[in-house]
């Protein structure tokens, strides 16, 4: 099985812009994994889920 690193280097470096091929299914779960990760990192704590700014009805 192949580990979270040596995927995300697999599939960055010699299969992302190669269209011909198959990524294993470890491969292909773990840079979905971190591609995941990647998309949830928060910009700006202040933002909500739609990018309006928190803002307190009560104040």
């Amino acid at each position: 099985m192949i580990s979270f690193i040596d995927s995300i280097t697999t599939c960055l470096s010699e299969k992302y812009f190669t269209l011909s091929g198959r990524a294993s299914r470890a491969e292909y779960w773990w840079f979905a994994l971190a591609s995941w990760l990647l998309m949830c990192l928060p910009s700006d704590p202040d933002e909500n889920e739609y990018g309006a700014p928190y803002s307190d009805p009560e104040v």
